[in-house]
């Protein structure tokens, strides 16, 4: 039966719920993943998923929504520039919970020092090295190596794999 079948979510999150300031445990995750030297073929998609780990950690996406996250440089974007660092907003309409939590209001929380830094140092080259950018691109922040105009749809397994191995690393 289903329930035979299914598993305890916390049981993957057993150590870091176990620690004392869990998100530390990726904060260690992405600080670790950011020193690896990688060659230049690679560091656009790490510069990707260090962004992708920071934002998803200061700002608590579902994974849809982490997917169809845009950046544009006049401002119009999910994540935009505001007096003092970034924000994330995400109008209320995007939001799969309309009818529940979300249906007051829309989504709008500032980026984290380290989710900022490493959406800067992204979105500063590595993401126009992936194809994000150009002119007519519909600005998704979060993509496959040139596929500008796709939804990036292996972002979940992409997720998973970094933040397991990164995770693990950091002793998780």
């Amino acid at each position: 039966t289903i329930a035979e079948t299914s598993r305890d979510p916390a049981v993957p999150l057993k150590p870091l719920l176990d620690m004392v300031r869990p998100l530390q445990g990726f904060k260690d995750a992405i600080n670790a993943f950011a020193r690896e030297n990688r060659s230049a073929y690679t560091r656009s998609t790490q510069a990707r998923d260090l962004a992708l780990l920071a934002i998803s950690i200061s700002n608590p996406l579902r994974l849809a929504n982490l997917r169809m996250l845009t950046y544009k440089p006049d401002n119009t974007g999910h994540i935009r520039k505001v007096a003092g660092g970034w924000e994330c907003f995400v109008p209320r309409i995007e939001f799969k919970n309309i009818r529940g939590a979300a249906k007051d209001r829309d989504y709008c929380q500032p980026l984290s020092a380290m989710a900022a830094k490493y959406f800067e140092q992204y979105i500063e080259g590595p993401w126009q090295a992936l194809g994000g950018g150009a002119p007519g691109d519909r600005g998704l922040l979060f993509i496959a190596r040139r596929k500008p105009n796709k939804v990036w749809k292996h972002l979940a397994a992409a997720y998973g794999n970094v933040t397991q191995r990164w995770l693990a690393s950091a002793g998780c």
